[in-house]
């Protein structure tokens, strides 16, 4: 259930976000975003730890269930710019979909790139969290270096999104897929027994990485697509980034005990290498600008 409430928020958020702030402000909200998201994601589980400890699961579960609904009420006091479709503008749910399609079957720099991720995703994301803590006990002969790892790469998200506020490339899309060129090497490096010295630095630059890859992506979206389509748009972007995702969960283990881990991050890690690469084919993806705005210096 919460995977499905996932499904309707996250294509929401990227819809509203357009419309909370003036044009020239977009990457500046999603680098906050990106930013507030990691900070989160890095913090919540000592967050989470403490309070277990402190006052038992059950509290810590209360608590956190707490949080939504001071989420919600803050909802309700935002407010966007322009109008929402009126409820006689609504059509059927067939009819919004086709539409959220059009948008992304019409542009090659979308449905190219959504189609990149569906594949490496399965590949060099799910393996490395099923194998990790398996490669960090029997290669570093230590659990604890998995989580370090995490740590570095959660520590590069927050970094990458501060960097998001300052740097505006002229070809977004093109530097998006640049800064994702440590997520296969890190990979490698990790299944191979490298030096923790070498891995931890990967791993911060895959998560800066993936941290810009996001701001360029989400305001890149926000600058092309009509505001009205957009959350629709953004619905079948993000189910094609993930479509494969449980599969790689699945197949990971079974696919590391007939071969090795090794070989299953390894081999994840050269085919998004090529697939990532493959993003980089359309010409759009290449030359897309990003939209000036006069009233930014």
């Amino acid at each position: 259930m919460f995977g499905i409430s996932d499904a309707f928020s996250v294509p929401a958020y990227n819809g509203l976000v357009p419309r909370t702030v003036p044009a020239d402000e977009v990457q500046d909200a999603q680098a906050l975003s990106g930013f507030t998201f990691n900070l989160a994601e890095l913090t919540g589980p000592a967050i989470a730890a403490a309070l277990v400890l402190g006052l038992g699961a059950g509290w810590a579960f209360l608590l956190d269930a707490g949080t939504f609904v001071v989420s919600a009420l803050m909802l309700t006091r935002v407010r966007t710019s322009g109008t929402s479709p009126g409820p006689s503008e609504r059509r059927t749910l067939l009819a919004e979909l086709t539409e959220g399609y059009r948008e992304v079957r019409s542009r090659a720099w979308l449905w190219v790139t959504v189609a990149v991720f569906a594949l490496a995703v399965p590949l060099g994301y799910a393996p490395l969290y099923v194998l990790g803590p398996t490669i960090a006990e029997e290669t570093y002969n230590e659990p604890a270096v998995f989580g370090v790892v995490t740590a570095a790469y959660g520590a590069g998200a927050l970094a990458g999104a501060l960097v998001g506020f300052r740097w505006r490339p002229e070809r977004p899309m093109l530097a998006a897929f640049l800064v994702l060129g440590a997520w296969p090497v890190g990979l490698v490096a990790f299944a191979l027994g490298a030096p923790v010295a070498l891995v931890l630095p990967l791993s911060f630059a895959t998560g800066a990485g993936f941290a810009l890859f996001d701001v360029f992506w989400n305001t890149t979206m926000a600058e092309q697509i009509p505001p009205n389509a957009l959350s629709r748009a953004s619905a079948w972007e993000w189910m094609g980034s993930l479509a494969l995702l449980p599969v790689g969960y699945l197949a990971a283990g079974p696919v590391a005990e007939a071969t090795s881990t090794e070989t299953v991050l390894v081999g994840g890690a050269i085919l998004t290498a090529a697939v990532l690469s493959l993003g980089l084919v359309p010409r759009e993806t290449r030359t897309l600008r990003r939209m000036s705005h006069q009233s930014r210096v």
